[in-house]
C-alpha cells in the first residue's frame, strides 16, 4: 500500500526507472581550518595566532595555493607564515606595508597576475565567501613547497605587527593543492523546439588551470520528460546515470566538450542542469557536486527548452490550474528603510528580509530605499509601484540579498512570475561603469528550484544569473528582467552586486522589484506502477524460470498541481510465494551498493537503506514502517514477506512532473 496523506489519490501507470550511480572521488582539497581568532595588542609576533591544517592523503606537491580570510582595519599590519610537515617556512604577507586597507579575503597564488596589496589590489577586499574575493602573488614563492609530501600538519603563523592600535579577527584558511579551475558551460541547439522534434544540449568543461585536471565526472542527468536520443562520447557518457567521466587528463587552458541529444514527448519547460560531479584536484571557487546549496558557482551550468511553442525569447506564460494571486505593491505599501516586511495575500504569507551589504542602500529621491516607489516603472504607464532599492556599493564584492518566502516551507506555492526593472550598467555620470548582476535561486523544503530568466534589450542571463549589458531608461522596459517559477517555490533569493567589467568601486545603481505573481498550491496526485524484469547482468538470454533472478521496479509519479503531505509516503510490496527476496547488493558490480536501489528526478525526496528500508515476515501486511521489523539473513531469504519503503520528504509537484523509483532483486523458487 502507498499512503500520502489527505486528500492524496493513488492510481497506476507505467514509466522507466532510472538509475543514478554516485561513486566516490578523491579530491586535494580545499584543506581547510574555521577556527575564529582575535588579531589584535595580544596577538604580538612575539605572540602570534596559530591555527593548523591536517592532511590526511599522502601525495607529491606540485602546486599550492591558499585562502586567506582575515577581518582587520589597517590590513598591512598582518604578518602570515606558512609551516609545511616537512619544516619548510614561507612568509606569504610580510608586514607592515603602512597601507590603509582593509580586510584580506584573497587566494595566494604564485601565477597570479597582481602582488598582494599592489596594482588592482591597492584597496580594501570585502569579507564574504564563498569565493574568495581576489587571486593574488604572496610576498615570497609558495613552490618552495613543491616536491614535497603534502600530508601531515601545516601551520599557519598570524601575528599583529603594529599591536597598538586596529585589530581584526582571523575568519579561514585554505590549502588547494595541485589546483584546477574548472568551469562548465551549457547551450541548447534550440531553446523552442516543437514536440518531437530532436535538439543538442552541448556540455563544455574548462580548465582554468594551474594544474593539469584529472579525474573529472560532469553530471548531466535529463530532467523528466526529456528522452535521451544519443551522445558523441564514445561510450564516455552513461545516459542513465547522467555521468560523463572524462578519461585522462585535462591541460590547464583546455577544453573537453559533450553534445547529447534529445527529446521531448510533451509540450513544456525543462530545465536541464549539469555541474562538475567529481575531479581529484582542488577548485578554488566551487565544490563538485553541491549545485542544491551553491547554484551559481562557474561548475554549474543551465539549459532552459521550451518545446511545443512558447519559446521565441519571451517569458513563459504564467498558468495556474489553480487559484492565483499577486502581491501588488500599489496595494501593499513598503515603508522607506524598512529591512523586513511581512504581507498575506490570498491567505498566503509573504515575508521579505534584506541581508548582506545593507548598511549601502542610500537615499534615492529624497527617501531612503528600501520603499515603493515609481522612479524605476520597466515601461509601464502609468507608472506603477514597484519595490524599489539603490545602493552605493564600496567594491565589487558588496552585494545585497533579497529573501522572501511564500507560503510555508514544503507547500509555498505552485507558480510564481516577477518582473525586477532596470538591470543594466551605467556609462556617465557621477557612477560611471557600474555592470548589474542579479544570481536568483529558489527553494523548496530545502531543495534547489531553478527559475527561468527571460532578459531585455539592455541585460543578458545564463543559468541563474543575469548581468546588464547597455544602459536602459529608468522608464524603459529595456532593463527589465522576468523571473518565471514554474514548480512549486517556498523561498526566493535575490542577490544583487555587480558583474564583471565594474569598476573597483561601482558607485550608486539600483533596481525594483515589481508585483509578485503566483498560482497557490494544489494538491498532489501520485500514479504507480510496478514492472519485472529477468535480471540478467551478462546479457546471456536468461528466461523467467526457477533458479533464475528478477528485479522489481516500483515506480511514482506526481501529476498534480502541489506537493504530497511532508514524510506521508509509505510503500509496502508483498512478495508471491513463489519468489524469495535477495539480502545483498542488488546489481553485484553495478551502481547499487545495498539492498534495493533508489533514484529521483525532481521529487525532492532523500532515502537511506538503513532506516528508510525495512521488511516483515508477518503473514498480513503491516500498516507502517514501524510494523516491518524483521531482520533478513544475508544472500537469499524465503521468510520475508513485505518490503517496506518510506522516502523522506515532500514529493514535489511540477512541470515536468516529479517521478522516484526503488528497485530490488528476488529470485524464483
Amino acid at each position: 500500500m502507498i499512503g500520502v496523506g489527505a486528500m492524496r489519490r493513488f492510481m497506476a501507470a507505467a514509466f522507466a526507472a532510472i538509475a543514478v550511480a554516485m561513486p566516490a572521488y578523491a579530491q586535494l582539497g580545499p584543506y581547510e581550518n574555521t577556527t575564529v581568532a582575535t588579531i589584535d595588542g595580544t596577538t604580538t609576533c612575539a605572540a602570534p595566532v596559530t591555527r593548523t591544517i591536517t592532511v590526511g592523503q599522502s601525495f607529491t606537491i606540485t602546486d599550492l595555493d591558499v585562502g586567506f580570510l582575515a577581518t582587520h582595519t589597517w590590513r598591512t599590519d598582518i604578518q602570515l607564515d606558512l609551516t609545511s610537515p616537512g619544516g619548510t617556512t614561507v612568509r606569504l604577507i610580510n608586514a607592515p606595508a603602512n597601507q590603509n586597507y582593509d580586510n584580506y579575503n584573497v587566494i595566494l597564488d604564485d601565477e597570479a597576475a597582481v602582488l598582494i596589496n599592489n596594482g588592482s589590489h591597492a584597496s580594501s577586499d570585502g569579507t564574504s565567501y564563498p569565493p574568495y574575493e581576489n587571486r593574488v602573488r604572496p610576498n615570497n614563492v609558495l613552490s618552495a613547497f613543491d616536491g614535497q609530501n603534502g600530508q601531515g600538519t601545516w601551520t599557519l603563523t598570524i601575528c599583529d605587527t603594529y599591536p597598538a592600535v586596529d585589530n581584526g579577527q582571523f575568519v579561514r584558511a585554505s590549502l588547494y593543492f595541485n589546483a584546477a579551475d574548472l568551469s562548465l558551460t551549457k547551450t541548447v541547439s534550440n531553446s523552442s523546439p516543437a514536440v518531437g522534434a530532436n535538439f543538442t544540449f552541448t556540455i563544455t568543461v574548462t580548465n582554468g588551470g594551474p594544474g593539469s585536471a584529472t579525474g573529472v565526472v560532469v553530471r548531466d542527468a535529463l530532467p523528466a520528460g526529456v528522452s535521451y536520443v544519443s551522445d558523441n562520447g564514445a561510450g564516455a557518457y552513461n545516459s542513465a546515470t547522467g555521468l560523463w567521466t572524462i578519461a585522462g587528463s585535462i591541460a590547464s587552458g583546455a577544453s573537453r566538450s559533450l553534445q547529447i541529444t534529445a527529446t521531448t514527448g510533451a509540450s513544456g519547460t525543462y530545465v536541464n542542469t549539469a555541474e562538475i560531479f567529481a575531479a581529484n584536484n582542488a577548485d578554488p571557487d566551487s565544490t563538485p557536486n553541491n549545485s542544491g546549496s551553491a547554484p551559481s558557482e562557474d561548475d554549474t551550468a543551465f539549459a532552459i527548452v521550451t518545446a511545443g511553442g512558447g519559446g521565441g525569447g519571451g517569458p513563459p506564460s504564467l498558468s495556474c490550474s489553480t487559484p492565483s494571486g499577486q502581491l501588488n505593491w500599489d496595494v501593499n505599501a513598503w515603508p522607506s528603510g524598512s529591512l523586513a516586511q511581512n504581507y498575506t495575500i490570498s491567505s498566503v504569507p509573504f515575508s521579505f528580509a534584506f541581508s548582506g551589504s545593507t548598511n549601502r542602500l542610500i537615499n534615492f529621491g529624497g527617501s531612503s530605499t528600501p520603499r515603493t516607489a515609481t522612479d524605476l516603472s520597466g515601461g509601464l504607464t502609468p507608472a506603477q509601484d514597484s519595490l524599489l532599492y539603490v545602493a552605493n556599493f564600496n567594491n565589487t564584492s558588496e552585494s545585497i540579498t533579497l529573501t522572501f518566502g511564500a507560503g510555508t516551507v514544503g507547500t509555498g506555492v505552485a507558480k510564481m512570475q516577477f518582473s525586477i526593472f532596470d538591470v543594466d550598467i551605467s556609462t556617465g555620470g557621477n557612477n560611471s561603469g557600474f555592470v548589474d548582476q542579479l544570481q536568483i535561486t529558489g527553494s523548496f523544503n530545502g531543495s534547489l528550484v531553478v527559475p527561468i530568466l527571460t532578459a531585455s534589450a539592455s541585460n543578458t542571463t545564463s543559468g541563474v544569473t543575469a548581468t546588464g549589458t547597455a544602459a536602459a531608461g529608468s522608464t524603459s522596459s529595456d532593463g527589465t528582467v522576468v523571473v518565471t517559477f514554474l514548480s512549486p517555490v517556498d523561498t526566493v533569493t535575490i542577490t544583487y552586486g555587480s558583474g564583471a567589467g565594474s569598476p573597483s568601486n561601482p558607485g550608486q545603481q539600483g533596481i525594483a522589484l515589481h508585483d509578485v505573481n503566483f498560482c497557490k498550491a494544489g494538491t498532489a496526485t501520485l500514479i504507480a506502477s510496478k514492472t519485472v524484469a529477468v535480471y540478467d547482468p551478462s546479457a546471456a538470454g536468461l528466461f523467467a524460470i526457477p533458479g533464475n533472478d528478477v528485479v522489481y521496479t516500483i515506480s511514482s509519479t506526481n501529476i498534480g498541481t502541489g506537493p504530497a503531505d511532508a514524510n506521508s509516503i509509505f510503500i509496502v510490496d508483498t512478495l508471491p510465494a513463489e519468489i524469495e527476496f535477495y539480502n545483498g547488493d542488488m546489481d553485484d558490480t553495478g551502481p547499487a551498493t545495498g539492498a534495493a536501489y533508489f533514484t529521483q528526478v525532481g521529487a525532492g525526496l532523500s532515502f537511506s537503506l538503513g532506516s528508510d528500508l525495512k521488511y516483515s515476515n508477518s503473514a498480513t501486511k503491516p500498516a507502517n514502517l514501524a510494523a516491518c521489523s524483521y531482520t533478513p539473513a544475508a544472500g537469499y531469504d524465503p521468510a520475508v514477506k513485505h518490503v517496506c519503503f518510506r522516502p523522506q520528504g515532500s514529493m514535489q509537484a511540477g512541470s515536468p512532473n516529479p517521478t522516484f523509483s526503488i528497485q530490488f532483486r528476488a529470485r524464483i523458487k
